[in-house]
C-alpha cells in the first residue's frame, strides 16, 4: 500500500483522470460528470427556457450512487451563477403518506 500512495504521490494522473496534487499533498478531483451528458442536456434546457421566462422545475430520480447530487450541483452552478433561485430537497421515504412533504422541505430549508 505504501509503494502504491507514492506512486500516486509522484504520478497521480497513472490512476486518477483530471486530477491535482495541492502543496500539502491533498488531492482536487475534477468536477465533470461522466456518462450524463442527456441528463445534463436536460438540465440546461430547462435552465434555458426559465431564464427566457418559461416556468419550470427538474426533478431528479435514480437509485443511490448514480449521481444525482452530482447533477443538482451542476443545475445549482448554472443557476447561482445568473444570480437566480435555486431549490433543492431530498425525498423521505419515511413521509411517503404526504405527497406535498418534499415541496414544503424544499422552503423550510
Amino acid at each position: 500500500v505504501r509503494e502504491d500512495l507514492q506512486l500516486m504521490l509522484d504520478d497521480p494522473t497513472r490512476f486518477l483522470d483530471s486530477t491535482q496534487v495541492g502543496p500539502d499533498h491533498s488531492f482536487k478531483f475534477s468536477n465533470k460528470l461522466y456518462g450524463r451528458e442527456k441528463d445534463i442536456e436536460t438540465v440546461e434546457q430547462a435552465y434555458l427556457q426559465t431564464s427566457r421566462g418559461s416556468c419550470n422545475g427538474v426533478l431528479i430520480l435514480g437509485e443511490a450512487g448514480v449521481g444525482k447530487s452530482a447533477l443538482a450541483s451542476h443545475a445549482e452552478e448554472l443557476t447561482t451563477h445568473a444570480n437566480g433561485y435555486f431549490f433543492s430537497g431530498q425525498f423521505d421515504k419515511n413521509y411517503t403518506t404526504k405527497p406535498l412533504f418534499i415541496i414544503g422541505n424544499v422552503f423550510n430549508q
